[in-house]
């Protein structure tokens, strides 16, 4: 599949469709899927109470909407296979499913308290 001229320019005037998927969208996805787990990375040395460290979990987790928006975009625009898209699409929504029980772990253990 070619990139129309108007798309190419939009991209950056890449060479070939590989060039153009590499640079494009795709490295937008891979940046926001990577500040989800810096996130999550960076908050670990800092000392936040259960009610802080929740939402920012609730945070992580808008993050990977974020991605997946990003991910339904490239799909429409060509730039991603179905098989590919409902792969990542479905990894991301366990990424979700994870931190929503992390959260309700963290609420639960806090009201025990």
């Amino acid at each position: 599949m070619a990139v129309p001229g108007a798309r190419r320019r939009e991209l950056g005037a890449w060479s070939s469709e590989q060039g153009a998927r590499e640079h494009g969208g795709k490295s937008q996805a891979q940046a926001k899927d990577g500040t989800i787990s810096l996130a999550i990375l960076s908050s670990c040395g800092i000392s936040l109470s259960k009610i802080d460290f929740a939402n920012f979990l609730n945070t992580s987790r808008r993050s990977t909407f974020e991605v997946a928006n990003v991910l339904l975009l490239l799909g429409n625009n060509g730039y991603l296979e179905g098989a590919d898209l409902a792969g990542l699409l479905g990894r991301l929504e366990e990424e979700s499913r994870m931190l929503l029980a992390f959260v309700r772990t963290l609420k639960d253990s806090d009201a025990a308290n």
